[in-house]
């Protein structure tokens, strides 16, 4: 897994329900893009414990100059719990 964390800009859907646009940290793991939705600390610092896998054609790397966020992800994340 890839240290670095990114910033995404997404539109996310909780259990059916619009939660608007956000900017989330993004990480990848193999080469694969993952949402972090959630992190939980353990004995060796955050670990990431709900993620979502974004489909590389989705994502987009934005210029250097639009600031923190690095990413956008073109279409929503469904997340149900």
């Amino acid at each position: 897994m890839e240290d670095k964390i990114y910033k995404v800009w997404l539109k996310i859907e909780v259990n059916g329900k619009n939660m608007g646009h956000q900017v989330i940290d993004l990480q990848f793991d193999q080469g694969i893009p993952y949402a972090v939705l959630e992190w939980h600390m353990t004995h060796e610092g955050e670990v990431p414990f709900a993620r979502v896998q974004l489909r590389q054609e989705h994502l987009f790397k934005l210029p250097q100059e639009s600031g923190k966020v690095e990413y956008l992800y073109g279409i929503p994340v469904v997340w149900t719990d």
